[in-house]
């Protein structure tokens, strides 16, 4: 069928002439495709029977990549879009032991109440003796239903204080009453207490002038004590982070963010917060504690030691923390940055670049913050702000393809930084012919996001720094210059690189030793580069090589550095070189020297901690200069490195396990005593190092002090399972006649198959075992299964 031909716009469709059936327009469009098919097919037979091909070629100014959608430069502020807290301060542990004596108190101060109502005068108590006066007191007491009210308030306190302070539970008779004796001896002790400190505070009271220990604090020494306190927690929190203990570290950091977050604690409590200055201050105080805390969720995210259960949601609590400190206090250049990069890492570009943007406003030259946005500002006043705060800027506009804008931030940073340069006094002409400024300041960049642990963003940087690399060279071309990095600039790109190769793939470390090789050639004093050398020797499992790297680093790092003219010409994050070098950091020292006493050079272990202690003053520093000594046989010396350890972290198990094993090489029977205790204490608090128990276990099986030696070898083996420490286990039960149990540890020994040595050692003691307990019959069965294993 023929389609009839469609109507003229403006005409009506002609009617069918009279005995012409209707056209089927659907059919007819139907059959029309069916045609056009029919011929696409046949032509397209005859193509590929000629072998025809189409190709098409174009050339492309840019990649084809997806970036985000622009946008218009936006007039939010930092608090605009800072999301409402997700992460609030937890509360810190509840101190049952104090609980106790405020309760104490209370009871006290009742009794005395009632003592003065019983007898007001002097006179009518004297008139009566003191057995008399003790029967009418507890009379009323009991009368009156305050006996038995405060009895009942103290058995909870009690009770919660038993469950920290005694860890076993008594199972003898015998047991019994040496646990009623020290709970009774203890309950006293504390009681003792508070009744000396109500006498004193009774005598101050009774004084004719106030002095200032009563006087109400004001606001300023309430925050001089609070950041006290924070400043303990943060060494509290560094201490457990060098050692490898992330939850730990993360209770600290919660602890921190609690007491600066809590209301001020005086004596009448204000009842407010206070305002003005102080009030600011103590803002910020809080800022910078989420800000590290922020941070070592960073540093916890990428930890190559740390569990990935653990390590799944910190970044995300990164952020969160990140935006608190924004929240407390929004005039913070550094936890705008960073907050603003740990945004761009996550692909929230708009909010990234609010704030960046607010970063950059902090530091222009404006009266007005809010106008900084969009006032017109010349070269000079752009130039201004630090060059990091323009670099990170121009980052998070080529991720969304605003190229000009980019261009124009990356010029404010190469003239900021020239200008900081001659100001610093810095020679220009170590940037070379050309000049790499823009390099230099690309560079900068990725030193802040590698600290910062966002390898996204530190390997964009690096590319920045390609590119500006590639245009040097090109300028060199065309102006008949010679092509040559300053070595200094070549240097720190290779330390760089050497970080963020180790950062991004921690277990591919050859790329990054060859890179960390480069920056210790290229200038032998740099004490980071030798750090990180030693990083990688460290992920690599090279134990040698990391300690001469760290031992080769940390002599660096103690040491004055020269003044010389490269280290003048980085400006990094804070705008000049610092005028006193920081300390070397404390995860150098324990880690130097862990190794050094795994290696068995206790000698060279205890310099390493003595070195730390005088730099930072922390529980690990004294703890392995303590273990060190003890290794070396000092035991004055150890005890009292450990006791410092002890005074600085009380609620450190490893450091009560060590005291217990200086106090059993003592070996007498009072340090005996004493070494008993500071078990219970270490086991109270959770000790699960499996090397550390069994070796109190091997020294009370020196003693002779079977049973306890049986108790640790069991503990160390719950913690990780050992062929040799089930075999110590089983040469303890044979040695108290427990022949039976002793066969199964050895055969358990034997079945493990982990070490062979272990195994013979383990045979040859079950083989006498077995002829001593007349299972001769088993002998030839114990050797064919050991035969059979060792095959396997």
């Amino acid at each position: 069928p023929v389609a009839a031909p469609e109507p003229v716009e403006g005409e009506e469709a002609a009617a069918p002439a009279e005995g012409e059936e209707p056209v089927d327009e659907e059919a007819a469009a139907a059959a029309a495709a069916e045609a056009v098919e029919a011929l696409n097919a046949a032509r397209a037979g005859v193509l590929e029977e000629g072998g025809t091909a189409l190709s098409v070629g174009m050339d492309l100014s840019l990649p084809l990549v997806l970036v985000a959608a622009t946008s218009s430069k936006s007039n939010l502020l930092p608090l605009d879009v800072v999301p409402p807290r997700a992460v609030g301060p937890t509360k810190p542990p509840r101190d049952f032991e104090q609980e106790l004596r405020e309760e104490m108190d209370e009871m006290i101060q009742v009794v005395a109440q009632e003592y003065i109502a019983l007898f007001p005068t002097e006179t009518g108590a004297a008139a009566i003796s003191m057995e008399e006066q003790k029967k009418q007191l507890l009379y009323v007491l009991n009368t009156s239903g305050k006996y038995h009210e405060y009895k009942e308030r103290l058995k909870p306190r009690i009770q919660r204080v038993v469950r920290v302070k005694f860890e076993n539970k008594p199972n003898s008779v015998e047991e019994a009453d040496r646990f009623v004796s020290q709970l009774y001896a203890y309950l006293m002790s504390e009681l003792t207490k508070v009744l000396n400190r109500i006498f004193r505070d009774a005598e101050k009271l009774q004084e004719p002038q106030l002095t200032s220990s009563i006087l109400p604090k004001d606001d300023a020494e309430l925050l001089e004590e609070l950041e006290l306190e924070l400043e303990k927690f943060r060494v509290l929190a560094i201490d457990a982070e060098a050692n490898g203990d992330m939850e730990t570290t993360t209770k600290r950091h919660e602890d921190r963010v609690a007491a600066a977050s809590s209301p001020w604690e005086s004596d009448p409590t204000p009842p407010a917060l206070p305002t003005g200055p102080t009030a600011e201050k103590r803002l910020a105080v809080l800022a910078a504690c989420w800000f590290d805390y922020g941070i070592f969720c960073l540093r916890a995210a990428t930890a190559a030691d740390a569990d990935d259960s653990f390590k799944g949601g910190m970044q995300s609590k990164a952020e969160q923390c990140l935006a608190n400190a924004v929240r407390e206090n929004p005039a913070d250049g550094p936890a705008l940055q960073l907050y603003g990069a740990v945004l761009l890492e996550a692909g929230k570009y708009e909010k990234s670049e609010v704030m960046f943007r607010a970063a950059l406003a902090l530091e222009l030259p404006a009266a007005e913050p809010d106008a900084k946005a969009e006032q017109e500002l010349t070269a000079d006043e752009l130039a201004a702000p630090l060059p990091l705060s323009n670099t990170l800027l121009c980052l998070q506009l080529m991720a969304t393809g605003q190229h000009t804008p980019a261009r124009a931030c990356l010029s404010a940073a190469v003239k900021g930084h020239q200008a900081r340069l001659l100001k610093n006094g810095a020679p220009l002409d170590l940037l070379g012919k050309p000049k790499r400024t823009a390099g230099a300041v690309a560079l900068d960049a990725v030193e802040f996001l590698v600290e910062g642990k966002l390898p996204g963003m530190a390997r964009k940087a690096l590319e920045l720094f390609q590119k500006c690399e590639a245009a040097a060279k090109t300028k060199c071309e065309d102006r008949g210059l010679v092509d040559a990095m300053p070595a200094w600039l070549k240097q720190r790109e290779k330390r760089l690189t050497a970080a963020l190769l180790l950062l991004e793939d921690g277990s591919q470390t050859d790329p990054a030793q060859s890179e960390a090789f480069a920056a210790t050639t290229l200038d032998p004093e740099d004490g980071a580069a030798w750090q990180g050398l030693g990083d990688i020797h460290y992920a690599s499992g090279a134990v040698e090589e990391a300690v001469s790297a760290y031992i080769k680093s940390l002599s660096l790092l103690s040491a004055k550095p020269k003044p010389t003219a490269a280290r003048s010409m980085i400006v990094g994050s804070a705008g000049a070189p610092p005028e006193v070098p920081p300390p070397p950091p404390l995860r150098l020292f324990v880690r130097l020297g862990t190794l050094m006493l795994q290696l068995g050079r206790n000698d060279a272990a205890r310099g390493v901690f003595l070195q730390g202690c005088d730099t930072w003053q922390t529980c690990s520093m004294w703890l392995g200069a303590g273990i060190a000594l003890l290794r070396l046989d000092q035991l004055k010396e150890s005890e009292d490195a450990l006791m410092e350890a002890n005074v600085r972290n009380n609620k450190d198990p490893v450091v009560w396990g060590f005291v217990a094993l200086a106090c059993l090489a003592r070996g007498d029977k009072v340090r005996v005593d004493q070494a008993d205790k500071s078990i219970v204490q270490a086991n109270r608090l959770g000790l699960t190092d499996a090397a550390l128990l069994r070796e109190l276990a091997n020294s009370y099986t020196a003693l002779d002090l079977l049973e306890s030696a049986e108790a640790l070898f069991r503990r160390s083996l719950a913690c990780e399972p050992s062929a040799h420490t089930r075999r110590r286990l089983a040469d303890v039960l044979s040695a108290q006649n427990s022949l039976a149990a002793a066969v199964n540890e050895y055969k358990a020994v034997i079945e493990a198959n982990e070490d062979p040595q272990e195994m013979a050692l383990a045979a040859g003691e079950c083989e006498k075992l077995l002829v001593a307990l007349g299972r001769s019959e088993e002998v030839p069965q114990l050797q064919a299964l050991a035969a059979t294993i060792q095959a396997c």
